[in-house]
């Protein structure tokens, strides 16, 4: 890698890291030093201390991580045995199909925030977590598909051959062999899953209730009347990008190897 495509890339990092380093450092400072350039301050846990006797972040915590987290695994169990099927099989359509499932994703929520407004109502899913997490499964499947059925078709398909040669059936050759192969990849997509249903606002904002609450509808809430409180919003986002940070620091090593093992067939 040359010196000139290091330094592109060391500016780009800078630039996608540096807000998150400014909303960490405002939400330790106090109110009326918060929009300071000055660098060394006092830290203050006040935004904090604020922020808990605000807001129930505990209980929006504790919606945001059942959503985000059943979401995860039943999208990436589902998205798994499709994207098996797409990999593997050849079926008639299936290169239609495969592209109305990207197609899919293209589309903008938004176009479909009615008509589904109006079917989870009348089903009784709205601010229920089973409403909530299906409705996110339907949106982030299509984007576990694409990712795992590259993962899959990285994997050498004579492998599966020579373990129903050995008398495993399909089921158990995927169970068994085609599986633990593809963990890095497993890994990969559902960390995204996650993320992407931890971040969600939109279907959130119109589908959850006093319930089911996430952390994304739940900060709006310091922007009233009495004005906008920065340092609460700030402590709130730090705790809100915490977890998603921990967790892809833990999982660097598979989400790497996901992403690279992926990008051998597509």
């Amino acid at each position: 890698m040359s010196r000139k495509i290091e330094g592109i890339i060391i500016i780009l990092v800078i630039l996608f890291i540096a807000p998150v380093i400014q909303m960490v450092l405002m939400s330790f400072k106090q109110p009326l030093n918060l929009f300071s350039t000055f660098l060394f301050f006092k830290p203050t846990g006040a935004n904090y201390i604020d922020l808990f006797s605000r807001l129930n972040l505990t209980y929006f915590f504790k919606n945001s991580i059942i959503i985000a987290s059943g979401t995860a695994v039943l999208s990436v169990i589902l998205g798994a045995v499709a994207a098996y099927s797409f990999a593997r099989y050849n079926f008639p359509m299936r290169k239609f199909l495969l592209f109305m499932v990207l197609f899919s994703r293209m589309l903008p929520p938004v176009a479909g925030v009615v008509p589904l407004f109006l079917v989870m109502r009348k089903l009784g899913f709205t601010d229920t977590y089973g409403g909530i997490i299906l409705l996110y499964t339907a949106f982030q499947t299509p984007f576990v598909i694409w990712m795992m059925r590259g993962f899959f078709l990285s994997i050498p398909r004579e492998l599966e051959e020579a373990a129903v040669i050995d008398g495993c059936s399909r089921l158990t050759a995927f169970l068994r062999i085609t599986l633990p192969l593809s963990r890095p990849g497993l890994a990969a997509t559902s960390i995204f899953a996650f993320t992407l249903s931890w971040n969600e606002f939109l279907f959130a904002l119109i589908f959850t209730g006093t319930n089911t609450k996430t952390i994304p509808v739940a900060v709006p809430e310091l922007i009233g009347e009495m004005g906008i409180f920065w340092g609460q919003i700030c402590a709130a986002g730090t705790l809100a990008v915490l977890p998603i940070f921990i967790f892809s620091f833990l999982a660097q090593k598979q989400l790497i190897s996901g992403l690279t093992f992926g990008a051998v067939k597509g």
